[in-house]
């Protein structure tokens, strides 16, 4: 199984607006282990979602490590 680092940078600016993970898994209209398996990197989002992850947090993908 490989070693995957979670992304930080996602989970911080989550954090930073949402104070928790699962308001910020509420806001974007997903459920709370999805977002956790985005930020764990054992799951992509898809492009709709990435598009509004990056809306919300008003960041590019790059800036949210995506």
């Amino acid at each position: 199984m490989k070693d995957r680092k979670p992304n930080l940078k996602l989970k911080f600016k989550l954090l930073a607006a949402f104070t928790t993970q699962s308001h910020a898994a509420f806001v974007l209209g997903i459920r709370d282990d999805r977002l956790s398996a985005i930020i764990r990197r054992r799951s992509k989002p898809t492009q709709e979602l990435l598009e509004l992850i990056c809306k919300v947090l008003k960041c590019s993908p790059e800036e949210l490590g995506l």
